[in-house]
């Protein structure tokens, strides 16, 4: 294995780490408004728009493992598309919230079969 592709299956599960973090902590943020009202607990302030910079950035991510990634361990992928389908049960369904997230799990699934 060169230098260049060392760095780049470094980079490729920093970036998977990223998103899979900031999908568990939307996912998680979800739950909890769900059952309890609005919450700020996790760094994300109530409301709709805050939880849509949160899917963006969710978005963000996946885009950039798809555009850095030469080979995707086909597990990882999986996990990240359970994510968004679980962030996508639980979201509360304003439109453009759906809207994020329908971009977020396309992005993942296009990732998934290894399209860009």
């Amino acid at each position: 294995m060169s230098l260049v592709e060392g760095q780049e299956c470094r980079s490729a599960r920093v970036d998977s780490f990223r998103v899979s973090k900031a999908a568990r902590l939307l996912h998680e943020a979800f739950v909890k408004e769900a059952r309890y009202g609005p919450v700020d607990k996790l760094g994300l302030a109530s409301g709709p728009d805050s939880l849509l910079v949160a899917l963006f950035e969710v978005e963000r991510g996946v885009r950039s493992v798809i555009e850095n990634v030469e080979e995707r361990r086909r597990d990882e992928w999986d996990s990240l598309v359970e994510i968004v389908e679980a962030i996508a049960s639980d979201a509360r369904r304003s439109e453009c919230v759906e809207h994020a997230l329908r971009l977020a799990h396309e992005l993942a699934v296009k990732a998934l079969a290894g399209g860009r």
